[in-house]
């Protein structure tokens, strides 16, 4: 059976019971009953009844709901640290946040790459992170990004190494996020580099996402962010060489980073983070078969399902769709069906 299209606004956690399939012959109306109970955990199906049997295991498909993407909320509070003017590694602690269940570290880096210095590794909790890009203007500014699914939870050393030692210090800022897709945690990156006193990026994303951008830069004044954004840290260790700053802004189809600062010379960064997703239906398969053959005639088909609901409300005639299936053929489509909050069962009825 595959059940879709749960209600916006609600988590509904499925909890099948039992199929009764109620099915009219013709020409004698007769009803015949074939009664399955799911008495365990892996979801199977019998004819033991689990009341009878004394059976009080329980068993639930996925959680369905109806919106396309979750919140994405801060967990781990945004922080920053400068490395050594001449340092070819530099660590910090950072707390990435005890909560949540979808999460990911994103770390920002700014730096003057005036050899050439690249980064070869980041790590945080020992955890090797994985490169969303980086960006470079000349041997005057620098930017890469780094992201960590499901991230050591509390305090844990942020290791950022490079191939030499730097000669203007670095800015290497952090943040923590929940709700984030667990697959697919980032859009493009997107990048721009100039000499002017007005830093800018224009990032792809979409209306349920979160935009992070960062910028580095040779400055003499510290960044400040315009047009809208939050701004998540601003450091300027080495005054007219180097100077990092990272924010984020609401999700929209496009959108524009920018920062205002002193004439420089600087390169920006940015990319959106894509929330998780639910998923909108279920499937199980009846097992063991039934005990002899069944021949579906023209008459009247009964589902009826148990449900219980975990977040929001169900109204009483939900907008989801049943589909009956012997293998890979559809018997039937059900829609339209009943709901019975006090009893917790919802109902197709179909011909």
């Amino acid at each position: 059976m595959n059940c879709q299209g749960c209600i916006k606004g609600s988590k509904v956690i499925w909890v099948f019971i039992m199929l009764s399939l109620g099915i009219s012959t013709v020409p004698l109306a007769q009803t015949v009953n074939k009664q399955l109970y799911l008495s365990d955990p892996s979801q199977a199906l019998d004819r033991n009844d689990p009341v009878a049997t004394a059976d009080a295991t329980t068993a639930q498909t996925a959680i369905l709901s109806f919106p396309a993407s979750a919140t994405i909320t801060t967990v781990g509070t945004a922080a920053s640290s400068n490395a050594a003017q001449t340092a070819s590694s530099h660590t910090f602690s950072y707390n990435s946040g005890s909560t949540g269940s979808n999460r990911l570290l994103i770390v920002g880096i700014s730096y003057r790459n005036r050899n050439s210095q690249n980064i070869t590794t980041v790590t945080y909790g020992g955890q090797a992170m994985t490169s969303v890009g980086s960006t470079t203007n000349g041997t005057n500014a620098s930017v890469y990004k780094y992201r960590l699914l499901a991230p050591p939870t509390g305090a844990n050393n942020l290791v950022v190494n490079w191939d030499a030692a730097l000669t203007q210090g670095a800015v290497i800022g952090a943040v923590t996020y929940d709700g984030i897709n667990q697959t697919t945690p980032t859009g493009t990156l997107a990048t721009n580099t100039g000499s002017s006193t007005t830093p800018a990026v224009t990032v792809t994303g979409a209306t349920d996402r979160l935009m992070f951008g960062v910028v580095s830069g040779r400055t003499s004044s510290d960044y400040t962010v315009t047009g809208g954004g939050t701004q998540l840290w601003v450091s300027r260790p080495f005054s007219g060489q180097t100077t990092g700053a990272g924010q984020t802004r609401a999700g929209a189809a496009s959108v524009a980073f920018g920062w205002s600062g002193s004439n420089d010379l600087w390169a920006a960064a940015g990319v959106s983070l894509i929330p998780v997703t639910f998923p909108t239906s279920t499937t199980f398969t009846m097992s063991p078969v039934l005990c002899s053959s069944l021949t579906v005639k023209a008459g009247t088909i009964t589902v009826s399902t148990y449900v219980t609901v975990s977040t929001g409300s169900m109204p009483s005639n939900p907008s989801m769709t049943a589909l009956l299936k012997y293998g890979s053929t559809n018997i039937i489509s059900l829609t339209n069906p009943t709901y019975n909050s006090g009893t917790g069962l919802l109902t197709w009825t179909g011909t």
